[in-house]
């Protein structure tokens, strides 16, 4: 049989709407149906396959905290023995290829033994929806998106690389010279702590501290909040030339030097158009790994690169389009977390906000309205301060972390905070239902229904019990943002592989749209350097990411989203 019919064969199965496909870790499984049509750039991509329903992720759904090692297949093996006493009995003198044959088959009957096992508790606990319509799914989608990568440019590192070793240079003599010791070293917390404590003497802000801590710890501390703390009271160049060592060594030991190294070689077709083909970075797209259930990424995590410039090169614009005739696009979400608030907590103060059409900053009427001032009145400290207030609350932050970051006293954020809460009354209410619910049941729920369950929410241990009550708030606000997401990315997918069927301007290309990033609230594609493409890849956005999924998910608050083009992902990207 010609290999083109294998691959045909293979697809169609995938493709089929009445084959169920039991399959294990298939984010890895569709990557050779994925290459194999990454290859050919007119090709459309199978973004979306309903047909895969996968044993690893179901288990994941059922316990979103369970360690990476209790979802590897021999753990379900070790769980499960009884389902894998009958193994097929291999020839005297069988090949290599047969033995291995026949040890697939065995993990295949074992998946289908598993199945409904795992299928009754899904569907038990009420979350067969979110699986088969948006986890499952998805899963295809993350599959396509590491095996078509992302342009990258090694020299744009390559060309900075010096002048951060230069500066980081400078910087560790200027510290030897105040510490008056040639083997001090600035990567040493143990140096440092003895240097800004016992030499120096210099103090730590009392408010700096949590509660808990004994006083040997608090002084030998060097995290970066006590010395932005320290910087605060008691200003001094070690704590500046602390901050920016750190700042500028992370860049370069996670970044600037490491991924070079992970860029691979462009696909074949490509390189036969290019006499210098771009190459590309493959993350890897990990959607069992965060309990919340927002995706991460690993080999690099490019949800982990700045988006700042140091020394006029921003490290996010070695990532670029692959041709001189293509570009990137991006949108993200504007304030997606605070409008999940305002949607799950029905606050119709902070619900107002949202529906009012001036377009007026969202945090600047928050703060207007909690400080008793005219938006145009509302300072920049005020505004920074409500901003924090918020993602306190979203995030699960005490007051104690609000005044470090802010730089202000505990009792100035304890102001704000009960200042906010007797403006937007129903989001306090909402915040104690949650907890009261997550004792009740055990766990929260996401706006999909997607459980997190917390094993602390009961706990004897005070500190154990607050941090799960934070995780509790926390969970429903992330989980539900991770839900929206993944649904937008479901819709745009789908949207992109019927791309072809649409028809196009006059004035387009036709050429399929390519996801390749998902970062934070954010999605990145590659498309054609063309007005009508740019413009309809665009309306295509406002349509499936923002109207559908208001729809879709019956949101009190409308979306809003923000695009931007270029032809690197950083300071080049520009409002579209």
């Amino acid at each position: 049989v010609p290999l083109k019919k294998r691959w045909e064969t293979f697809r169609n199965i995938l493709c089929s709407k009445s084959i169920k496909c039991i399959t294990f870790n298939s984010v890895v499984g569709l990557m050779p149906l994925h290459f194999h049509r990454a290859e050919d750039l007119n090709q459309q991509m199978d973004l979306v396959l309903t047909s895969i329903w996968d044993i690893k992720l179901a288990a994941w759904i059922l316990r979103p905290d369970a360690k990476e090692v209790d979802l590897e297949f021999a753990s379900f093996v070790a769980g499960f023995p009884h389902l894998c006493q009958s193994k097929t009995l291999v020839p005297e003198n069988a090949s290599p290829n047969l033995v291995q044959l026949i040890n697939i088959k065995d993990r295949l009957s074992y998946l289908l033994a598993m199945y409904p096992i795992i299928s009754r508790s899904i569907t038990k606990k009420g979350l067969a929806d979110s699986l088969d319509q948006i986890e499952g799914p998805l899963q295809s989608v993350l599959s396509a998106m590491e095996c078509i990568g992302v342009g990258f440019l090694p020299h744009t590192y390559q060309n900075i690389e010096q002048r951060l070793d230069n500066r980081i240079e400078e910087l560790s003599l200027e510290a030897r010279n105040i510490a008056g010791n040639n083997s001090f070293l600035c990567s040493s917390p143990q140096q440092v702590a003895q240097l800004l404590y016992d030499v120096l003497k210099l103090p730590v802000p009392k408010d700096t501290m949590p509660r808990t801590a004994t006083t040997s710890s608090q002084h030998r501390s060097t995290s970066e909040a006590i010395l932005e703390a320290i910087k605060s009271s008691t200003p001094h160049r070690i704590i500046d030339i602390l901050l920016e060592f750190r700042s500028l060594n992370k860049l370069l030991t996670s970044y600037i030097k490491p991924l070079p190294f992970l860029a691979r070689k462009p696909y074949l077709r490509e390189a036969s158009l290019s006499s210098k083909p771009i190459v590309r970075i493959h993350p890897m797209w990990m959607q069992t790994a965060v309990r919340t259930g927002r995706l991460s990424c690993r080999k690099p995590n490019m949800q982990q690169i700045p988006k700042d410039s140091t020394f006029d090169v921003a490290p996010r614009d070695a990532f670029c389009a692959t041709a001189h005739d293509m570009c990137l696009f991006s949108f993200d979400y504007s304030q997606n977390e605070v409008r999940i608030l305002a949607h799950m907590s029905e606050d119709q103060q902070l619900i107002s906000l949202f529906l009012n059409k001036d377009g007026l900053d969202i945090y600047k009427q928050m703060s207007s309205l909690v400080t008793g001032k005219t938006v145009d009145s509302v300072t920049i400290e005020e505004r920074a301060i409500t901003k924090q207030v918020v993602l306190a609350i979203l995030y699960g932050m005490g007051i104690s972390q609000v005044s470090k970051k802010l730089g202000i006293n505990r009792s100035k954020a304890q102001h704000f905070f009960n200042s906010f809460f007797a403006r937007f009354k129903q989001t306090r209410r909402w915040i104690d239902m949650t907890k009261e619910s997550a004792k009740k049941l055990g766990f929260v729920t996401t706006i999909v229904g997607r459980r997190r369950y917390l094993d602390e929410i009961r706990s004897n241990d005070s500190a154990k019990r607050a941090q799960a009550e934070r995780q509790a708030v926390n969970s429903v606000i992330q989980g539900s943002a991770a839900d929206l997401m993944k649904l937008a990315m479901l819709k745009i997918g789908s949207r992109i592989t019927d791309w072809h069927k649409e028809g196009h301007s006059a004035g387009g290309t036709g050429r399929h749209p390519r996801m390749l990033l998902q970062i934070h609230d954010e999605l990145l594609f590659e498309i054609a350097n063309n007005k009508d493409d740019i413009q309809r890849l665009k309306d295509a956005i406002i349509c499936c990411c923002a109207e559908e999924c208001e729809l879709d998910l019956k949101l009190k608050v409308p979306l809003k989203v923000n695009c931007s083009v270029g032809s690197s992902w950083g300071d080049g990207m520009k409002d579209c």
